[in-house]
């Protein structure tokens, strides 16, 4: 359970033993208590403290737990100074990516899990082999784009690809306007590139 769910579950369980609303020192106290049990917990599983530096640095922000486990192991046969470097430069590589290669059009991430990506040791790669140089593209899919809503261009006139074709705006920046032109007007820019995820489940 992860600790936003465990504090939750804490204070509706003080709350219903005290017959009433948590105060807010009430809902501090009981974070720090779960923080204190979290902690505990890690240590049991074998998570190391400095496993929460080298996961804050990776481009990726999915299955923390695991991920923790699995940088502890990695700690436990490297120095913290090399993890951190290594991690940081496979950052560096994953933000230089084309978006039209690191995204898939349903919104999946071709950058790895973190905890398959240390148990893996590919932290050791060469680092050459993480960089993209834009020659590659999204896989294939049989996403239609939706239809050029009229007027784009004057409703978002600092949009910087304002002056390309419909057809060749990423997806997620179709689906950003399609989603956004009845309140186009209270926009005063759309960003170049915008979370193809987010922008896909507004549409």
């Amino acid at each position: 359970m992860a600790f936003r769910e465990q504090l939750i579950a804490a204070c509706t369980a003080k709350a219903t033993t005290l017959g009433r609303k948590l105060t807010s020192l009430e809902i501090v106290g009981v974070a720090c208590e779960c923080h204190a049990k979290a902690t505990k917990e890690r240590r049991k599983a074998g998570v190391l403290p400095d496993a929460e530096q080298v996961y804050a640095l990776y481009p990726r922000k999915v299955g923390r737990e695991d991920a923790l486990t699995a940088i502890s192991g990695s700690l436990k046969k490297h120095d913290l100074a090399y993890l951190l470097d290594k991690t940081n430069q496979f950052a560096e590589a994953v933000k230089s990516w084309p978006s039209s290669y690191r995204y898939f059009q349903d919104g999946g991430d071709r950058c790895p899990n973190p905890a398959t990506w240390y148990r893996q040791g590919r932290f050791a790669d060469d680092p050459s082999t993480w960089r993209r140089h834009g020659a590659h593209t999204a896989a294939p899919s049989n996403r239609v784009s939706p239809p050029e809503p009229m007027g784009w261009q004057a409703a978002f006139p600092d949009f910087l690809d304002r002056d390309k074709h419909w057809s060749q705006l990423q997806p997620a920046q179709q689906a950003y306007i399609v989603a956004n032109m009845a309140t186009a007007s209270t926009f005063t820019a759309l960003p170049k590139e915008v979370d193809a995820t987010q922008a896909l489940r507004e549409a």
